[in-house]
């Protein structure tokens, strides 16, 4: 932290910009990537789970 103009600390003022080396960047990628599939197969069972309670519902309200 740099101080401000009266001479107070101030958490707004950067001093530095991060950076991520190639291995965290890769890394980054790669629970992405997973994430994107995780999520990919939740909707998938999500409707398959839809679809089966829509079934047991009209088996339920026929019988």
């Amino acid at each position: 932290m740099l101080k401000n103009s009266i001479g107070q600390f101030d958490p707004k003022i950067k001093t530095k910009t991060l950076t991520a080396s190639p291995n965290v960047l890769e890394g980054l990628a790669y629970i992405r990537q997973r994430n994107e599939e995780l999520v990919e197969a939740l909707d998938h069972s999500v409707e398959r789970f839809e679809q089966l309670l829509a079934f047991y519902q009209a088996d339920a309200y026929s019988s």
